[in-house]
């Protein structure tokens, strides 16, 4: 594992904080402009959120819960990180669940586990219907019909994942 790197807030200013911050554009998933917005921004290469694609009227709550993707992962595990201490582990995904149900928003003092999902694949009926469905722009839809990175070279993808690993 790579050597971790103390978080420390020594020397920092507001200014200096606010400075790495950009406004980004926010648009609604059920927008009438949704895919001229996209190719905009995607023409200036310039960030943008998409939101509320779970208020579009043919989202399937009941498919996109938490408790639906255990059942159906093709794993019973996942790998979780603990932001206290950065150690990984592989625990069942109910009990990561569990866990995470559990946790209040913000971390308690003297609070020694928090963890957070690592590296899940998105199960493959979430992946058919979000492919068939038309909810999602294709350009947006991983591995559709207009999604490039599905064809990065295999080097690019081993790059990616373990440069995660440093976080």
């Amino acid at each position: 594992m790579a050597s971790q790197v103390p978080i420390s807030t020594k020397g920092w200013s507001l200014d200096r904080l606010l400075e790495k911050f950009h406004d980004v554009h926010r648009v609604s998933a059920t927008s009438n402009t949704l895919s001229h917005v996209i190719r905009e921004y995607e023409r200036k290469g310039a960030p943008l959120v998409v939101e509320g694609f779970h208020n579009h009227p043919g989202w399937r709550k009941d498919m996109f819960s938490l408790d639906n993707f255990a059942e159906i992962s093709d794993s019973k595990d996942i790998s979780v990180r603990n932001v206290h201490d950065w150690t990984d582990k592989t625990i069942p995904i109910e009990e990561f669940i569990s866990k995470s149900r559990a946790a209040g928003p913000f971390a308690e003092e003297n609070e020694e586990e928090r963890l957070y999902g690592k590296d899940a694949d998105c199960p493959k009926e979430w992946k058919e219907w979000l492919q068939k469905m038309n909810i999602i722009p294709a350009e947006l839809v991983c591995d559709g019909p207009k999604d490039l990175f599905r064809y990065r070279p295999e080097s690019v993808s081993t790059r990616i994942f373990e440069h995660s690993k440093l976080y």
